[in-house]
């Protein structure tokens, strides 16, 4: 555009030239009414020029009003677009949760129900194995108990055999109790 104005300033400054030659070359008079006739066209050009940057400034700020409302419309449909797909998307995924936390409490209660019945039967074999550690505890106790009793005995008898007329006294406890048990008491014929 502006190559344009320079351009024709200088065809005018060019004309005008011309016209001044010409005006010297020819008379005053004509030379005034050419400069006179230049001049007006020059100042038509530069009131045309001028009409031309105002109606360019004018079109460039109704084209940037009419660009943000546009944008801010265009903004404004986007947005809502987009709420409403998102509203459609959170419904479908709320109902999609519902269903598969309804699915998964299904899936979930004979799981619940296998490990409350293996709950119990652990919590029974517990109480049985605790049950016979209380016994295997109280018969190692009373082995303990019949142990120390042997011992007990077995020094005592040991301690008896050593006396010579304690072992005869056992010997002859020991002989009558196995001819008692023999059944032989009536075929024995000795005393005490």
């Amino acid at each position: 555009m502006e190559m344009l104005y320079l351009l024709i300033a200088f065809v005018i400054g060019g004309v005008v030239g011309g016209v001044i030659m010409s005006l010297r070359k020819s008379g005053d008079e004509a030379l005034r009414i050419e400069l006179a006739k230049l001049q007006s066209e020059k100042d038509a050009q530069a009131d045309k020029e001028a009409w031309i940057e105002k109606a360019e400034e004018k079109l460039r700020e109704a084209f940037d009003s009419l660009a943000g409302k546009s944008l801010r419309h265009n903004a404004e449909a986007f947005l809502k677009q987009a709420q409403t797909q998102m509203k459609g998307v959170l419904n479908e995924v709320r109902g999609d949760w519902k269903t598969q936390k309804s699915e998964m409490q299904n899936l979930m209660t004979p799981v619940k129900e296998n490990l409350d019945k293996l709950d119990g039967h652990v919590r029974s074999l517990e109480e049985k194995r605790e049950g016979a550690y209380r016994a295997l505890g109280q018969q190692l106790k009373e082995l303990m108990d019949m142990q120390h009793k042997l011992q007990t005995t077995t020094v005592t008898l040991s301690q008896a055999l050593k006396s010579s007329s304690v072992r005869g006294q056992w010997g002859e406890i020991q002989l009558r109790r196995v001819v008692e048990l023999a059944g032989m008491e009536r075929y024995v014929a000795f005393e005490e």
